[in-house]
């Protein structure tokens, strides 16, 4: 009986699962921001990454929803240097943590070890302490779009 229990209980908990809502976009947009992104960075290409300061955008997903939000982010020797910055309503650039969110610094969104390297200008898929799902992309090395 105990095993009968435990296989409805598995059964139903794949179909929960499967059941959930695709992402999103943010209010106003269509489509999925960290999907639009992520093709826009593959089918275009980038420059090379340099040391520094760059113009970035982070993409949030919790619960189907992805938000979309202008920042900052430093590299050195192709990997992401914490803080992060987000700019906030008033258009000043904050670090994500003063928004209650802080990034978990060794493990990636798959519990995989984290590298934090940028590939294709695009960061591993990190997780914030609310169990959400980060990705930064390097716009300012993102190439033309091509007519």
């Amino acid at each position: 009986m105990k095993i009968f229990l435990m296989a409805v209980t598995f059964f139903a908990a794949q179909l929960f699962v499967h059941a959930q809502a695709p992402d999103t976009a943010a209010a106003g947009s269509q489509g999925n921001c960290f999907d639009e992104y992520k093709a826009m960075f593959a089918k275009q290409g980038v420059y090379e990454l340099k040391d520094g300061l760059h113009t970035a955008i982070i993409t949030i997903r919790l619960n189907g929803v992805c938000t979309t939000y202008e920042g900052q982010v430093r590299t050195q020797t192709g990997k992401f240097i914490l803080p992060v910055f987000i700019k906030n309503e008033d258009g000043k650039l904050v670090p994500l943590r003063d928004t209650g969110r802080k990034l978990n610094k060794n493990y990636d969104a798959y519990r995989i070890p984290l590298e934090n390297k940028v590939v294709n200008g695009c960061s591993p898929t990190y997780i914030s302490d609310k169990d959400e799902l980060v990705d930064i992309f390097v716009i300012d090395i993102l190439k033309p779009a091509t007519k």
